[in-house]
């Protein structure tokens, strides 16, 4: 695991965050653009990054290595499943903001910031290692997590259609392109990696123009955000670690796990929010704070446990 790429790499990446906070300070980003550029990003750009990081790939995994993989991601999820309805009632009393603050402290950004922290600590090839991990998140998060949204109460069917999501559709056009191993134009390498690069400015961008688009104070009043965030960047991440490590021999396999723990929380969140009728704002201040404090706590982490 290489911390001093990680440090340069999280230096570019506040970078980014900071073009976007001064952006939108100066009003030359709006919400509406955000929301278009997140679409981008979601159907394609983050797409790309995870077809890109098999076409010119150097790992060779069998698909016991991939089974075994994703089995580890899925215990991932469930520990952070578990840690989310354990600790979140201790300090959320309101009863209507439980499912909200369980599905932040459950569910990372795993796929906007997690990838380039992934790349910057093991190389491109291991982005699709953590496509991998993104699996068992998806799978979950429009799953269980829009029942922790609703607050836990009876909706509407949720159906199959959350299969159709871009990064799990993607996800599985890697593997099959992994072990098919077809050999592509230059055109289609050089296509596929330039539509990927548009994946972490732009998100991060994005990022900081949601943060600008807020009041400081209002970021800053709710005490509950920085209880959360004590727990999903520090306690999750360091719980993963001591758990996984247990049973987990491979090095990167271990690290990647404690990585996607230590995501601040997912965009998922806010779109869920607006869509299931839960308090807005309050999931915005989560994914602010946490993004925010993560650039701090992830190498901190990373450190004590890899250093």
């Amino acid at each position: 695991m290489d911390l001093s790429n990680l440090f340069s790499r999280l230096i570019v990446l506040f970078i980014y965050i900071l073009v976007g906070f001064i952006a939108a300070k100066v009003r030359k980003i709006e919400s509406d653009t955000v929301k278009k550029v997140n679409t981008v990003l979601l159907y394609i750009g983050q797409p790309a990054m995870i077809i890109s990081s098999v076409l010119d790939t150097r790992l060779t995994m069998s698909v016991g290595d991939i089974g075994e993989l994703f089995l580890l991601a899925v215990i991932m999820q469930l520990l952070l499943l578990l840690f989310a309805y354990i600790f979140i009632p201790i300090f959320v009393r309101k009863k209507a903001d439980r499912g909200l603050f369980k599905f932040m402290a459950a569910f990372g950004n795993v796929g906007f910031m997690g990838f380039p922290i992934v790349s910057a600590l093991y190389g491109p090839d291991a982005v699709f290692l953590a496509a991998i991990c993104i699996i068992p998140f998806f799978l979950s998060t429009y799953s269980i997590g829009i029942v922790m949204v609703k607050g836990g109460t009876k909706g509407e069917k949720l159906g199959w259609k959350f299969l159709l999501n871009p990064a799990l559709i993607s996800t599985f056009a890697a593997v099959a392109l992994f072990f098919l191993k077809l050999p592509l134009p230059t055109e289609v390498l050089e296509a596929a990696s330039g539509l990927a690069g548009i994946l972490i400015p732009l998100s991060m961008v994005c990022i900081g123009a949601n943060l600008g688009m807020n009041r400081p104070s209002e970021l800053i009043a709710d005490w509950r955000m920085f209880a959360l965030s004590f727990l999903k960047l520090i306690i999750c991440p360091i719980l993963i670690f001591i758990i996984c490590r247990i049973f987990v021999s491979n090095e990167v396999y271990l690290g990647i796990l404690v990585v996607s723990a230590a995501m601040p929380s997912a965009v998922l969140a806010s779109m869920f929010s607006t869509e299931y009728g839960a308090d807005v704002n309050v999931a915005s201040r989560g994914v602010f704070i946490t993004t925010l404090l993560s650039l701090v706590t992830i190498p901190a982490v990373l450190h004590i446990l890899f250093g």
